[in-house]
């Protein structure tokens, strides 16, 4: 499918410049002051990132926060929320270029998640009613549709199942934002269901390669754990896959049937570890379990929501730096093996 690339007609989210001029009447000594203050401004300003490996240095922070990234199933774009203060909107870009398409523009909360896109379509998140609705709109920009005109909870994280016949989403209480279950429709908004119960706060849920199984995290004792329900039981049994009493195992994708290292092996790929401290990104089989990391963070940053290109050979991922207040875009592959910046 092909985008035409054109220029933003959102808002300007980027810092504007200085205009401001010095007068000739300055004294001396104070335009001194104000040189050595130039001169420091970018020592004070920039912050650069320690990750190892060959990662490039951070962009100057300038307020703008990324989130949600993912890759059209074509494997040409990304796609994700750039924010800043109260706004967000979704952007599409070409993996090989820096133009962006802007998506939306009513600078409302607009957010997005990792297999949010399928075909030409893209699901997203919005406030902009007052409650987190799910929208549908084509990649070419036509109006956004609500499709579950409900008001009686905040519906986020929503994505596609593989095959795109029907969406996966979080469901919040508005009451008591602590509560939440997992539910599924297909992809006009008909034929809703919970598919979990509504003990705890479940967030970020994926759906496998056979479009038969539902993994989601799952708060249980202050820390986050993987589960899963199976579609064809239809019993909101939720299985543990990986549940530990120390640390977190959050925001899993299942990989898509031509990323699977193993034919019709369900993989998926997560963060493990401590939350904020130190996580590693891992991929795992449903079957029996087996880890291989893609990347061990240590001690370094804040890492979350990985994203598989449908063919497996990209892994976009968002970093926290810990001296910085925002995340920003990277991009590796299922090996680990380079790691650049993709937003700056």
């Amino acid at each position: 499918m092909a985008f035409k690339l054109t220029n933003n007609s959102g808002k300007n989210i980027s810092h504007a410049g200085a205009g401001a001029g010095i007068y000739a009447q300055v004294k001396y000594y104070n335009l001194l002051i104000l040189l050595a203050a130039l001169l420091l401004a970018p020592l004070l300003t920039g912050c650069f990132s320690q990750i190892e490996g060959n990662q490039k240095k951070e962009s100057v922070y300038s307020g703008v926060n990324y989130s949600g990234a993912g890759f059209t199933t074509d494997n040409k774009y990304a796609y994700y929320s750039r924010s800043k203060g109260g706004e967000a909107n979704i952007y599409l870009r070409q993996l090989d270029a820096t133009a962006e398409i802007s998506l939306t523009f009513d600078s409302s909360e607009n957010l997005c998640v990792r297999g949010g896109v399928f075909g030409g379509n893209i699901l997203f998140s919005s406030n902009k009613t007052g409650a987190f609705r799910i929208y549908k709109m084509a990649l070419n920009g036509t109006s956004p549709v609500d499709i579950l005109r409900n008001v009686n909870y905040n519906f986020l994280d929503a994505a596609f199942s593989k095959n795109g016949q029907f969406v996966v989403f979080s469901a919040v209480q508005r009451t008591d934002s602590n509560y939440c279950q997992i539910c599924t429709a297909d992809t006009g908004g008909g034929n809703f269901k919970q598919i979990t119960s509504t003990d705890s706060l479940k967030r970020k849920p994926t759906v496998s390669a056979d479009n038969t199984i539902v993994m989601f995290q799952k708060k249980v004792n202050n820390h986050w754990g993987l589960y899963y329900v199976d579609l064809k039981a239809d019993d909101k049994i939720e299985h543990e896959f990986l549940v530990e009493t120390n640390l977190d195992a959050f925001d899993p994708e299942f990989l898509s049937s031509n990323a699977q290292s193993v034919k019709g092996a369900e993989e998926i790929i997560y963060l493990h570890g401590k939350i904020g401290v130190s996580v590693r990104m891992e991929r795992s089989y449903m079957i029996n379990k087996a880890v291989m990391v893609v990347k061990n963070f240590s001690n370094y940053y804040y890492f979350d929501q990985p994203a598989v290109s449908a063919d497996g050979s990209k892994v976009l991922f968002l970093q926290k730096i810990q001296s910085g207040n925002r995340f920003d875009v990277w991009k590796t592959d299922l090996n680990g093996t380079s790691f650049s910046q993709f937003s700056y």
